[in-house]
């Protein structure tokens, strides 16, 4: 079995932010009631065992008005490993696509410096072909006058 790391490594960052959250918030319900106090280690050890195990299943409107405060707050916090999990599936996607709109823009910017080129070449064989037409146009004007004076 993998451990926090392998199944979520951004969230086991957060978690062990959390973890310092977690104590001093201990702390100050320990002297507020030991009930709490429990209720929120109960909590923070079904956080651990969601991350470990990947149950981060959503619940309806309906159960989480029924839901106590630890239950609820462990909604939330399965909510909140959700979205993270969302963010990042969304930044890989976009990630992918850039990716493929980069390579997408490298292959046409090779593409138009090709069609560049040929058309350059175009241009300087058009500009040949119209100095080459210039002269025969001339010699055959040339060449009438020369018949048209013979005759």
């Amino acid at each position: 079995m993998e451990g926090p790391q392998g199944i979520f490594p951004a969230i086991s960052e957060v978690t062990n932010r959390s973890d310092e959250d977690h104590v001093s918030k201990s702390r100050f319900k320990i002297k507020s009631g030991r009930q709490e106090a429990l209720d929120e280690v109960e909590l923070e050890k079904k956080r651990l065992e969601i991350e470990l195990s990947g149950d981060i299943a959503g619940t309806t409107s309906a159960k989480s008005k029924k839901m106590s405060a630890s239950e609820h707050s462990l909604m939330l916090f399965k909510r909140k490993l959700r979205n993270r999990q969302s963010a990042s599936k969304s930044r890989r996607k976009h990630q992918a696509m850039m990716r493929g709109v980069q390579r997408d823009i490298d292959e046409l910017s090779t593409q138009y410096e090709s069609v560049l080129r040929k058309c350059e070449e175009f241009k300087a064989l058009n500009a040949q072909l119209n100095v080459e037409n210039m002269k025969l146009h001339n010699e055959g004007v040339l060449l009438q006058t020369q018949l048209a004076q013979m005759m």
